[in-house]
């Protein structure tokens, strides 16, 4: 079956895999450190726009470590997130095409919400602090739905 898939991806394209995986665009851009920024917090791309809940994930780094409760694996999980971040920065295409929101750091949601978790945990519910959280809840699944 995969020879299949190698054969039609040949036949159309030249290559075995299809130029969209082509390892060559994240060689970089002119923009690497606009695209940097824009990932985070463009009105067209922004993660942190679109999903402002993500914001509090920081926080809960932050708790986490003021707590010295971070191991290995939270180090572990901020890596993943910092580079997927460049990489997806490096790539040419960064913007991710004509589509909404952040598309092409949505494989990084798992790990942010790992984070929210610690940080809503601690979050006292009689602060304006905890406010903010619940808006910026209600805002992100009015972006998403």
């Amino acid at each position: 079956m995969l020879s299949i898939f190698f054969y039609i991806n040949f036949l159309l394209f030249g290559s075995i895999v299809h130029p969209y995986y082509d390892f060559r665009k994240v060689s970089g851009s002119d923009s690497f450190y606009e695209a940097l920024v824009a990932n985070l917090f463009s009105p067209g791309r922004g993660l942190f726009i679109y999903s402002p809940i993500f914001i509090f994930s920081i926080y809960g780094i932050y708790l986490k470590k003021k707590m010295e409760k971070l191991s290995v694996f939270d180090y572990a999980i901020f890596s993943i997130v910092i580079l997927h971040w460049i990489l997806v920065s490096r790539n040419l295409n960064w913007w991710g095409g004509h589509s909404y929101g952040y598309r092409l750091l949505s494989d990084t949601i798992p790990f942010f919400v790992y984070y929210l978790i610690f940080s809503v945990q601690y979050i006292d519910k009689r602060t304006i602090l905890y406010g903010f959280c619940f808006i910026s809840f209600l805002i992100s699944f009015y972006m998403k739905f």
